[in-house]
């Protein structure tokens, strides 16, 4: 089984929700797939793994209201293989995706 963290950004960017995130991936990690999709602090991609854990950043185009508003979002969704789609809803923006295009 694989669980897909859906994170405003992750880890080593500070704020409460990227400190849970990354904790609950640590241990989640013990037992079961975790990967992780956020937001980059920098208008470019990023992947790669972090303390085990595959990361990937995507684009940041600018912020609106403290939400990040990135590029190529419901393609990362769409190319995962993991089971369960575990959404922080502090982004509201990536929210609304959601719910107009995959639900």
């Amino acid at each position: 089984m694989k669980v897909l963290q859906v994170s405003k950004y992750y880890y080593p960017v500070s704020g409460g929700v990227e400190s849970y995130v990354y904790s609950l991936c640590r241990e989640l990690k013990k037992k079961i797939g975790v990967e992780v999709v956020a937001s980059n602090t920098k208008n470019r991609a990023e992947s790669g793994v972090v303390n085990g854990i595959r990361v990937t950043r995507l684009p940041l185009l600018f912020s609106f209201l403290n939400a990040p508003i990135t590029s190529g979002f419901l393609g990362s969704l769409e190319a995962s293989d993991a089971d369960i789609l575990h959404i922080h809803m502090q982004n509201p923006f990536h929210v609304f995706l959601i719910a107009c295009f995959i639900i």
